[in-house]
C-alpha cells in the first residue's frame, strides 16, 4: 500500500511540474496549414497537432458505457414465462368414438361439414347386436308367459279350478306360437292336478261308504247282542230255578261272547275306515301344498329370469343404439376418419370431433414446473401465433384464466401444468383481411410475471458461478 501511494505522488508531481512548465512557458501561436508544410519534415509532423476523430470517438465509447451501465441499474425490463400450447374452442372439441366394434354401414357426413345435436352421423353394421336383441326378447317373452302360466296354475290350485276354467291373459302382444304352447302345458298341469284330487275324493268317497256301512252293521250288531244278552240273563234264571238246562244256557251264551266279539271287530274296522278316510284328506291337502309351493318356485324362478333378461334386454337395446353415431352437440366435422363403407372401427378410436357451434376460441398451453410459482391468473400475456409471425402480423392480448394444479405428463418435457389463457379477438389481419382462427393452432404465450433490472441479468450467471464454482466432486 506504501508502494502505491509512492507512485500516485511521484506521478502527481509529474504533472505539477509539467503544469507550472505550461504557465511559465506559454506556447507560440499555432502555425496555419501552409506555413507547416514549408517546414522540414521532422518538424511539420511534431509541430501539427493529433487529429480529434480519436479523443471523440473514445469519449463517445466511453460516453455510452456509462449511459448503460447506468440504465442497466435504473431500467427495468418485463420477466416473461413462456408457454407453449394450442387454440382450443371455450365449448372443448366432442371427441366421437364408437362405443362397439363393428363395419361401417353407413357414413353420413363429410368433413368441414355443420351437424345439428341429434343429427346421424355414421351407421356401424347392426347384425350381430340386432340378432342379440330378438333372441333375448324371445327368451324374455317366454319368461313372462311361463311366469303368466304359473300365475294362473296357483289361481287354480287356491280355487280349485278345473282345466275348462284356466286361461293365460297377457296386456302385451305375445308370439302366438309361444301362447298356444304355454296354453297347453297350463291345461296339461291342471288336468292332471284335478285327475290327482278326483281320485283321492273317490277313494275318499268309497271309504265314506264303507264306513257308513260298517256303522250301519254296528248298530244292528249292538242291538243283536242285547237281545241274546236278554236271553242269557232269561236261561240263567232257568238255570238257577232249576227248570231249564245247563246246555241250552251255554250256547246262548256262546253266541252272545261270538256276536260281541263280531261287534268290537266291527267297531275297529269302522276305527280304521274313519282313519283311512282322515288320511285320504290329509293327502288331498298335501297334493294340493305340494302343487302350490312347485308352482311358487317355479314362479319365483320365472320371475328371476324375467328380470334378469329385461335388463339384458335393456343392453342389447343400447348396444343396438350404440351402432349409430349421432351428433352431441351442434357445431362442424372436422378429423374424419372414416370414409370407406366396410372399414373395420374399434371402440376407443377416434373417428373424428365436433368442434361446437359458436364456440370461442382461448388458448390451452402448459406451463413448465419452474414457472409454476409465478404464473396467477388474472396476469396478462401475450399471445404468439406460429401461423402469423409476429413480427410482420402482431401478437394478441390475453389474460391467464386458470393455472391448474395437477401436473400431467408430457412426452419430452416432463410434468407441466394445464394453464387457460383468453384472447381478445380470434382473427389476425393478415393479406388486408381478418383471417379467423380455428382450433388446433399452435401457439407461444407469454406471460408477464414481473420487472428486474437489466443488471440483474448481467450479474446472475455471476453469482450463480460464484457460489456453484468449484464444489464438483
Amino acid at each position: 500500500m506504501r508502494q502505491f501511494w509512492e507512485e500516485v505522488k511521484r506521478y502527481w508531481e509529474i504533472a505539477r511540474v509539467t503544469w507550472e512548465d505550461e504557465v511559465r512557458n506559454p506556447k507560440p501561436p499555432a502555425r496555419t496549414q501552409p506555413e507547416r508544410e514549408f517546414l522540414p519534415a521532422a518538424i511539420e509532423i511534431t509541430d501539427t497537432p493529433a487529429s480529434p476523430a480519436g479523443r471523440i470517438l473514445a469519449g463517445l465509447l466511453i460516453g455510452l458505457f456509462v449511459i448503460g451501465i447506468t440504465w442497466s441499474i435504473i431500467g427495468k425490463i418485463d420477466i416473461n414465462a413462456t408457454l407453449v400450447g394450442r387454440v382450443i374452442p371455450t365449448g372443448k372439441v366432442k371427441v366421437i368414438e364408437p362405443l362397439e366394434t363393428g363395419s361401417v354401414l353407413a357414413i353420413h357426413v363429410r368433413n368441414g361439414q355443420r351437424v345439428q345435436a341429434g343429427q346421424l352421423m355414421v351407421e356401424l353394421d347392426p347384425t350381430d347386436s340386432t340378432a342379440d336383441r330378438e333372441r333375448l326378447a324371445r327368451d324374455l317373452m317366454a319368461a313372462e308367459l311361463e311366469a303368466a302360466r304359473l300365475r294362473e296354475t296357483i289361481r287354480a290350485g287356491r280355487e280349485g279350478l278345473g282345466a275348462r276354467e284356466v286361461s293365460i291373459e297377457t296386456t302385451i302382444p305375445m308370439d302366438a306360437e309361444l301362447l298356444a304352447m304355454q296354453s297347453e302345458v297350463l291345461l296339461r298341469t291342471v288336468a292332471a292336478h284335478q285327475a290327482a284330487l278326483d281320485s283321492l275324493a273317490g277313494e275318499r268317497e268309497q271309504q265314506v261308504a264303507a264306513l257308513a256301512r260298517i256303522a250301519a252293521s254296528v248298530e244292528e250288531r249292538e242291538k243283536l247282542v242285547g237281545v241274546i244278552g236278554e236271553r242269557v240273563n232269561m236261561y240263567k234264571t232257568l238255570l238257577e230255578r232249576e227248570t231249564g238246562t245247563r246246555t241250552n244256557y251255554l250256547q246262548v251264551a256262546q253266541l252272545l261272547y261270538e256276536e260281541r266279539a263280531n261287534l268290537r271287530t266291527e267297531q275297529g274296522q269302522m276305527a280304521e275306515t274313519e282313519a283311512a278316510i282322515s288320511a285320504t284328506y290329509l293327502r288331498e291337502q298335501e297334493t294340493v301344498a305340494t302343487f302350490l309351493s312347485k308352482a311358487v318356485t317355479d314362479l319365483a324362478d320365472a320371475e328371476s329370469r324375467v328380470s334378469g333378461l329385461t335388463q339384458e334386454l335393456i343392453k342389447a337395446t343400447r348396444r343396438e343404439a350404440r351402432n349409430r353415431l349421432h351428433a352431441p352437440v351442434s357445431g362442424i366435422v372436422r378429423q374424419l376418419a372414416v370414409h370407406t363403407v366396410g372399414e373395420v372401427v374399434t371402440t376407443d378410436q377416434q373417428i373424428m370431433i365436433i368442434i361446437p357451434e359458436d364456440a370461442g376460441l382461448e388458448v390451452e398451453a402448459m406451463l413448465l414446473n419452474k414457472d409454476k410459482g409465478f404464473v396467477l391468473v388474472e396476469q396478462d400475456a401475450e399471445i404468439k401465433v406460429d401461423a402469423f409471425p409476429f413480427t410482420k402480423y402482431g401478437t394478441i392480448n390475453g389474460i391467464v384464466l386458470d393455472v391448474s394444479n395437477d401436473a400431467i405428463e408430457e412426452e419430452g418435457t416432463g410434468l407441466v401444468f394445464p394453464v387457460r389463457v383468453s384472447m381478445d379477438r380470434a382473427t389476425m389481419r393478415a393479406a388486408g383481411e381478418d383471417r379467423a382462427l380455428t382450433p388446433g393452432m399452435s401457439v407461444t404465450v407469454e406471460v408477464k410475471t414481473g420487472k428486474r433490472r437489466v443488471i440483474e441479468y448481467l450479474l446472475t450467471p455471476l453469482l450463480r458461478y460464484r457460489d456453484e464454482a468449484i464444489r464438483e466432486r
